[in-house]
C-alpha cells in the first residue's frame, strides 16, 4: 500500500493510517524521508566517551543524568536556561476545537500544559549558517526518493 508522504507528520513509522475517507496514507518520518537517521543517547553518549576518554557506561550514565536534571527543573521551576542553547519552558495551552481523525466528527480537545523550546544564540547562529540550498537539495531528494518508490 503506497500513498502520499505527509513529511509534516512524524508518526507511526511507516505503517498504513487510513483517513476518515478510507484514503491509505503511508506517514514517514522526516529522518526517514530525508534519508538521515536521528542520533540517540546512545551516539551521544559515545562521541562523549569518545571526546572525554572515558568508559561509554560512564558516558551514558552522564548524559542519562544530565537529561535527568534538565526534566526535573523543568517540572519543579517550569522552565530552564542552557546559556547559547536554548530555553525550555513549560506553557499552558487552551482547549481549542479539533476532528476525531477516525469519524471526522467535531471534539474538543482540553486544555494542556506543554513544554517549548525557544533555540539559543549559538542554535540559531550555527543554524543560520546552514545553506537554504542544502535544504532545498535535501527536499528534492526525498521527493525523488518517494517517487521512485511509488513506481515499483
Amino acid at each position: 500500500m503506497s500513498g502520499s508522504v505527509l513529511s509534516s507528520l512524524t508518526i507511526d513509522h511507516g505503517n498504513p493510517i487510513v483517513s476518515p475517507l478510507g484514503v491509505a496514507t503511508v506517514v514517514k518520518t522526516q529522518a526517514e524521508f530525508f534519508g538521515r537517521s536521528l542520533k540517540t543517547k546512545k551516539e551521544i553518549a559515545k562521541e562523549v566517551a569518545e571526546a572525554l576518554d572515558i568508559p561509554q557506561t560512564l558516558a551514558r550514565e552522564a548524559v542519562q543524568k544530565t537529561l535527568d536534571s534538565i526534566l526535573d527543573g523543568l517540572v519543579s521551576d517550569g522552565r530552564i536556561e542552557l546559556r547559547k542553547f536554548g530555553v525550555f519552558e513549560i506553557k499552558d495551552r487552551a482547549a481549542k476545537k479539533g476532528r476525531n481523525p477516525n469519524t471526522g466528527e467535531p471534539i474538543m480537545l482540553p486544555a494542556k500544559k506543554v513544554v517549548t523550546f525557544k533555540s539559543g544564540t549559538e542554535m540559531d547562529e550555527r543554524v543560520k549558517r546552514l545553506s537554504a540550498k542544502t535544504l532545498s537539495e535535501d527536499r528534492e531528494e526525498g521527493l525523488e526518493r518517494e517517487r521512485r518508490e511509488q513506481e515499483e
